[in-house]
């Protein structure tokens, strides 16, 4: 699902070269389609939410992707990586730079952007299948709705007070 979602809407070589894509460029060709695909759409749609917190939408991407089990993040961040440079992505997701906003051109995993993800990880809901089982268990989805709810938000503080406390040490 989450190679469809990076994937798709599907380019032809036609739209890459209007949109002067060199097309024997492997590299150019997925970092376009990548940066064109209903996954970056949902990532650039959250990123009022998590911009606070030094996020872009590659990022928000490996968020929205974890919904369904936590390490899934690091599998998504890998395949953006893999899109901008497939020969090296270790290198490609070490050398990411904030694309826009006032941070342009600069790296995107700062420690204060780390220490966020590491806190909204720590505290956030992100189990779709425990969140499934509170449904059942319940019989409603208000306790799921609940527990999410109070705990995105709760994620969400302590990664902004995370990225702020370790910004100020840095």
């Amino acid at each position: 699902m989450l190679w469809l979602l990076l994937n798709l809407p599907a380019r032809s070589p036609g739209d890459l070269q209007a949109a002067g894509v060199d097309t024997a460029d492997n590299a150019a060709v997925s970092s376009y389609v990548i940066d064109h695909s209903y996954a970056a759409a949902a990532g650039h749609l959250v990123e009022p939410v998590f911009a606070p917190l030094g996020f872009d939408w590659r990022i928000n991407i490996g968020v929205l992707a974890s919904l369904s089990a936590r390490e899934v993040f690091v599998a998504t961040l890998g395949q953006v990586a893999a899109a901008e440079d497939p020969e090296d992505p270790q290198s490609a997701l070490r050398n990411m730079t904030v694309d826009e906003g006032p941070r342009a051109g600069q790296a995107l995993f700062t420690p204060p952007v780390v220490a966020a993800l590491m806190a909204f990880f720590l505290y956030a809901l992100q189990c779709m299948s425990t969140i499934g089982v509170m449904r059942r268990e319940s019989g409603s989805w208000r306790w799921p709705a609940i527990a999410f709810g109070y705990m995105f938000v709760l994620a969400w503080m302590m990664a902004l007070a995370a990225r702020l406390i370790v910004g100020a040490v840095v």
